[in-house]
């Protein structure tokens, strides 16, 4: 999809938002992301809007905790570890 959109616009910026931690014990993980965020880049993204967390995580107990330890850091330095 994102090549079909960069063909389209041409040299306009093109960014890509996604959930990279639904913070769910089965659900997707930041880890997981990785290979999602690299084929991005490869094809030219211009940045990523990254996400955590879905309307079901927010309320179990191990997430307050981790948010509470700083989880949305964690998430930053993880993308900045995938740009290099």
């Amino acid at each position: 999809m994102f090549k079909r959109v960069k063909d389209v616009v041409g040299d306009f910026p093109v960014g890509y938002r996604f959930l990279a931690d639904e913070w769910l014990p089965d659900g997707l993980h930041i880890e997981e992301s990785g290979v999602l965020a690299r084929a991005l880049e490869e094809a030219g993204v211009a940045y990523l809007s990254v996400m955590g967390g879905t309307h079901e995580s927010f309320f179990l107990p191990e997430i307050i905790r981790r948010v509470r330890m700083s989880l949305i850091v964690h998430m930053a330095r993880t993308g900045a570890e995938w740009s290099g």
